[in-house]
């Protein structure tokens, strides 16, 4: 979904698709001629007042054990404040036997300022070498709740992997404030 699913055999690899800053896609399903395996939701928060996050919110995709998993899904959380020390999560599914899809999209909007603390990851599903890429962080500040995502400022993207990916995810055009690429256990992002 945010970034490109692990190649597997001679397969085509999964794209990725879907906005980086007004995710509103449910993650892939993992296929095989078994079974399916459902994609990760989609989670859309929209307020006027704060976002407290002490908790967890998740989109993630489902493990796949002895089969194919499926990829992270889609999280926006947009408030007048972000705040809390919880965890955001759009990684994809733990593969089994085939290649590891390809983590979410999250995005961070904010009209004043964005302190959450906690931890933020849309990792691509991990099955060694056949990894899926990781999805995107998206973080900006917007002039009016519910606002057109053109008129964001101080835009962010962090693209953050736990594992080795054979695909890279893709970086859309634009004036970005930061653009961080996160390596995780010393693995190649």
């Amino acid at each position: 979904y945010g970034g490109r699913g692990g190649k597997y055999l001679n397969n085509p690899v999964s794209p990725y698709y879907g906005s980086m800053d007004n995710p509103n896609d449910m993650g892939s399903a993992g296929y095989t001629s078994v079974t399916s395996r459902a994609g990760g939701g989609l989670v859309r928060i929209k307020t006027s007042g704060n976002a407290i996050i002490n908790g967890q919110v998740l989109a993630n995709g489902s493990d796949g054990s002895s089969l194919t998993a499926s990829a992270g899904g889609g999280i926006k959380i947009e408030a007048n404040n972000i705040y809390g020390g919880g965890r955001i999560d759009a990684s994809g599914g733990l593969s089994g036997n085939y290649a590891g899809p390809a983590g979410g999209r999250i995005a961070l909007i904010y009209k004043a300022t964005n302190s959450f603390l906690g931890n933020v990851v849309a990792y691509g599903g991990d099955y060694g070498v056949l990894s899926g890429g990781p999805g995107t962080i998206f973080f900006a500040k917007t002039p009016s709740i519910g606002g057109d995502p053109s008129t964001y400022v101080n835009r962010e993207l962090l693209v953050k992997g736990d594992s080795i990916s054979t695909h890279q995810t893709e970086i859309p055009g634009g004036t970005y404030r930061g653009i961080s690429f996160e390596s995780v256990n010393g693995n190649v992002v």
